[in-house]
């Protein structure tokens, strides 16, 4: 279950016309998450204005564990996202994303989703 209370980022999903498959973004607002999303390589040519006329932005579903609290040596933290290599999160309280490898997390339950929790459930 998602615990979102006093997180300042949240999910948001763009399309870009022109450029299929574009993603979710965590930002604390919608301009803050487009503007992001401009800043990507694939924009150098493409004047703000210009992006805004290509673009959409809209709210996306958090995932079941968006905003899970852990902590990263004794500092908490919030869950964000993960892939197979890092896990995102952000401070308590900030609106930066950030990366951290899985096993700098002090609880391996919240290493879910990486080859580190299998690890360490069965270590």
């Amino acid at each position: 279950m998602s615990d979102t209370e006093g997180m300042r980022i949240r999910p948001w999903s763009l399309t870009v016309r022109g450029y299929p498959g574009f993603g979710v973004y965590f930002a604390a607002s919608r301009g803050k998450a487009i503007a992001d999303a401009w800043r990507c390589d694939a924009f150098d040519n493409v004047s703000f204005g210009n992006f805004l006329s290509i673009v959409t932005c809209r709210q996306a579903e958090p995932s079941d564990r968006f905003g899970e609290r852990f902590t990263i040596s004794g500092r908490p933290a919030r869950y964000v996202s993960h892939n197979r290599q890092y896990v995102q999160f952000t401070w308590d309280g900030e609106e930066t994303v950030l990366n951290t490898h899985p096993l700098d997390i002090d609880q391996p339950e919240s290493r879910r989703g990486t080859p580190y929790y299998q690890q360490a459930v069965s270590a």
